[in-house]
């Protein structure tokens, strides 16, 4: 992933996890709930 100033940022694999399960939450319901985290987490953990 870059910033803004083409600076490379390493994410850990905690932190990468983190993001996808805030973005597919987002994506299920347009509102993040911790509902939609949990399953979205559920997703993840089966990659």
């Amino acid at each position: 992933m870059q910033n803004e100033k083409d600076k490379t940022v390493t994410l850990t694999e905690a932190e990468r996890k983190f993001i996808m399960i805030a973005m597919i939450a987002y994506a299920l319901s347009g509102e993040p709930s911790e509902e939609d985290a949990k399953i979205a987490e559920q997703i993840i953990n089966k990659l």
